[in-house]
């Protein structure tokens, strides 16, 4: 028994393109006055789609070759590394989210503008195809009546049935001179194919949200975490120059070795610890020699 051949890639992307020889057929057997009309449909599926701007693997972001399609033209991409954590890159680029956002913008536009022929189509007179259109089962047989009654023709496969029956609705309007419902449904069906765009973007900006937010707590987390360090220090600094101006001592170096054990014992108390028995001497001979030198220096 033969198996049954799954899809592959290939064949996803073979499913895309118009049969040539279908689309003659029904611009050939189309009514003169929407002959535009069919041409302009047609001449749709040169334009490019938006892609997503990343895909989901084994739960991490996969990028196109760095090709993010609404950042074309960003010299910071230039720098960004592939191989490494795109997100983290892209989120230490000083205004990164500013020019992410108007190259998408701008992006956007760009691709709207390829829709504005649709919207000067001329008026069609006669009521009749414009009923005919507005009420078939496809755009191949709204504009053909022979299309109707022969094999089904895609004539957009590029784009989804749903975005293609709003579509035919707005140029249905447009042959009528219904201009403002025309215009709405035109820029619904562009809205259809700007969703997997736009979710790519919304996607890529709240991680890099997210990341420039992560660096930021953590900067400040390691910079309190200095300063606490800092803080308690000051605390036991404090307590061995109290302890030398109490005692009697001849000077900096024989206070320091007096009086280490009582100071270490207190920095231990509230979570500070010399970096080893050695230094701690030495720290303390430092911080006793510059509050004599200050006194001094006080006093003079």
């Amino acid at each position: 028994m033969d198996q049954i051949r799954k899809p592959t890639k290939m064949d996803d992307v073979f499913a895309q393109f118009a049969n040539s020889d279908d689309l003659s057929f029904v611009i050939s057997t189309t009514p003169p006055d929407l002959q535009s009309y069919a041409l302009a449909v047609v001449d749709l599926n040169e334009f490019p789609l938006p892609k997503s701007t990343v895909e989901i693997v084994d739960g991490h972001p996969c990028f196109h070759d760095l090709h993010i399609p609404f950042t074309d033209g960003l010299k910071e991409l230039g720098e960004i590394d592939s191989n490494g954590d795109i997100i983290k890159q892209l989120a230490k680029i000083d205004g990164i989210q500013q020019s992410l956002k108007a190259q998408h913008q701008q992006n956007i536009q760009t691709y709207i503008g390829f829709f504005a022929p649709l919207r000067d189509l001329p008026l069609v007179e006669d009521m009749t195809l414009i009923r005919h259109f507005s009420n078939a089962g496809s755009l191949a047989s709204g504009f053909s009546p022979f299309a109707a009654h022969g094999k089904s023709i895609n004539m957009m496969p590029k784009f989804t049935k749903e975005s293609q029956a709003t579509l035919q609705s707005a140029l249905a309007c447009q042959m009528a001179g219904l201009t403002r419902p025309a215009a709405k449904l035109f820029n619904e069906f562009i809205e259809y194919q700007l969703v997997d765009m736009n979710d790519g973007f919304q996607w890529l900006l709240e991680s890099i949200i997210n990341e420039i937010g992560r660096i930021k707590t953590s900067s400040k987390a390691g910079k309190s975490g200095r300063a606490k360090k800092f803080a308690i220090s000051d605390q036991v600094k404090a307590y061995a120059i109290q302890l030398f101006d109490q005692g009697d001592f001849n000077n900096a170096h024989h206070a320091a070795h007096a009086i280490v054990g009582r100071v270490k014992k207190y920095g231990k108390s509230i979570g500070f610890e010399f970096s080893s028995d050695y230094q701690a001497p030495r720290t303390i001979h430092l911080w006793l020699s510059k509050h004599i030198k200050s006194k001094f220096e006080g006093s003079s």
